[in-house]
């Protein structure tokens, strides 16, 4: 490996501070909040049935918020909080989420630093994250919160009744922020303390319909035999 070649690879690290642990740092600079919202793959009412999948979404919502001032310890110029930089998570079960298969993929432009680490029964113990800042990518993603990840949860055929629910394991926060004295440089070490999500979960049903189908055909019955 070349000079040329170890500068492209410590790049990134550098501008999210990750070389140095970020457990060196002396204090958090924010709040990072994790959330997840799940959908289903086919009509959106929020029930996976028969032919459908989980659909779900990671957010970060970070705070102090983009365009807020904050000073890094040890003092130096103040910093403006431009977007997020790095989030690393696990992605866990706490109910029948070993029923069915986990996958994902990032939400561009975030991009993988490693990971996601599949552990055993479809949880994720480990994922990590990172989008280029405005020196490497003209139009970063400035949401907040932002989108960083999407997940299927596929029930491989199986819709028995159940409820499945899943959790974020908020492990590091990051967000840029650009120093006064260098606009349009955006470093990527303001650490931010990191929160898990509440548990969500989602409903596995039958056939659409089954269960009304099956109150409308006992009440007609019911209704002859009266006759």
């Amino acid at each position: 490996m070349n000079a040329h070649t170890i500068h492209l690879v410590l790049a990134p690290l550098l501008i999210l501070g990750i070389a140095t642990s970020a457990h060196a740092q002396s204090g958090y600079l924010g709040k990072g909040y994790f959330s997840v919202e799940w959908s289903d793959s086919g009509n959106q009412n929020g029930l996976v049935e028969p032919g459908e999948l989980a659909l779900g979404k990671i957010f970060v919502a970070f705070d102090p918020p983009a365009g807020s001032t904050i000073i890094f310890p040890g003092g130096g110029p103040p910093h403006t909080v431009k977007a997020l930089s790095y989030a690393a998570i696990g992605f866990l079960w706490t109910e029948n989420g070993d029923t069915g298969k986990l996958d994902g993929s990032w939400t561009a432009p975030f991009g993988p630093l490693s990971g996601p680490v599949y552990g055993g029964n479809q949880n994720i113990t480990f994922l990590e994250c990172w989008q280029p800042p405005i020196q490497l990518y003209p139009t970063p993603n400035t949401s907040n919160p932002a989108h960083i990840f999407t997940f299927t949860w596929d029930p491989l055929g199986n819709y028995t009744p159940r409820q499945v629910t899943y959790y974020v394991d908020g492990i590091s926060t990051k967000v840029y922020a650009e120093p006064e004295t260098t606009p349009d440089f955006w470093v990527g070490a303001a650490l931010y303390e990191s929160f898990d999500s509440a548990p969500t979960s989602f409903q596995v049903v039958p056939a659409p319909g089954g269960a009304t189908s099956m109150l409308i055909a006992s009440s007609l019955l019911l209704h002859r035999r009266r006759r």
